[in-house]
């Protein structure tokens, strides 16, 4: 899979704002795409993401009537960011930008002066319902319980989650070559990115593949995992395991709890973190292409967010609002 060619299709083509751009502007978008698609730096899905988000933004100088670089000013620039002073995009379209042109400076120098017009962006993030060390118990009990009427399919599919934080649209995808029984290994191609990866099988998860296979799967197809119905896994299929398993294990069952696959990966991810693995690991291990996607789980490693905490000790507070009700 590594060595197969990349033909990445300019983001738009044939559709959408790519069509609209002026023959300078669509030049430089396939230009970013031919020379990161040959320097096999970023991700096709990176690629396609800042090329998408560049096309935006030349789209958005030509209705201003702005048809060539000479005619760009740093308010144009700061324009396309906020409205009513208030910012329009979040830090990582900025980021993808600035990643787009850096990337083609080399051919179009004023594009240098483009990135660093870019305003600066606050950071906005979501609270995220992260799995807590009691719901990863009830989990591992959930999957374990002889008691349980759990599939053993959904057992095997979370475990695998749990333990290596695979993506879900990777786990949907494994075939009956991705696991190295001899050597207890997981070698997969991602799916997001494109790249090849390699983990360890944990041998609880390799148990559990293994009565999956033994005892339910019935199939000749190369997938690994297979409906109910006789189907090849989807990403779909995944969320359903987990939503058996949460079900059984009797957690997030109330409105807007979060229960998708992605959860595990983010818990792997902070564990990780707290045990002091250093961040390239992490990243080795998640499959990450770019090393900035590690940031992203910083902010739920309560272990070392703790250690940065100041004492309030020199600013007592009057009794009135310590106990307020």
């Amino acid at each position: 899979m590594a060595n197969e060619a990349r033909h990445i299709q300019p983001v738009g083509a044939k559709r959408g704002n790519y069509s609209k751009l002026n023959p300078q502007f669509a030049e430089i978008v396939d230009f970013f795409c031919s020379s990161e698609e040959d320097a096999e730096r970023l991700s096709d899905s990176s690629i396609r993401s800042s090329a998408s988000k560049a096309t935006q933004f030349f789209y958005y100088l030509q209705k201003k009537g702005l048809m060539s670089f000479d005619d760009v000013r740093e308010d144009d620039i700061i324009s396309f960011f906020v409205k009513d002073g208030k910012p329009v995009y979040e830090t990582s379209y900025r980021y993808r930008l600035s990643e787009f042109f850096e990337a083609v400076s080399g051919k179009y120098p004023v594009l240098s002066t483009f990135s660093a017009w870019l305003p600066y962006v606050r950071v906005t993030r979501k609270n995220i319902q992260y799995l807590t060390n009691e719901e990863v118990c009830l989990i591992k009990n959930a999957c374990g319980s002889a008691e349980s009427d759990l599939p053993l399919l959904c057992r095997a599919v979370v475990l695998l989650l749990l333990y290596t934080g695979l993506r879900g649209c990777d786990v949907a995808a494994l075939t009956l070559d991705s696991i190295l029984w001899e050597s207890s290994m997981i070698c997969l191609g991602q799916k997001k990115t494109s790249v090849p990866l390699t983990i360890p099988l944990p041998t609880v998860v390799g148990n559990a593949l293994y009565d999956y296979l033994e005892e339910e799967r019935k199939s000749d197809s190369r997938s690994f995992f297979i409906t109910a119905t006789g189907k090849d896994f989807k990403s779909s299929d995944v969320s359903y395991c987990v939503k058996k398993v949460f079900m059984a294990a009797r957690i997030r069952q109330n409105k807007g709890d979060r229960q998708g696959s992605h959860i595990f990966r983010h818990h792997l991810a902070t564990r990780l973190l707290e045990h002091e693995v250093a961040q390239p690991i992490i990243s080795q291990i998640l499959g990450h292409t770019d090393p900035v996607s590690i940031q992203a789980y910083l902010s739920a490693d309560m272990k070392h967010l703790r250690d940065c905490a100041l004492s309030i000790e020199d600013y007592p507070l009057c009794w009135e609002v310590a106990f307020h009700a």
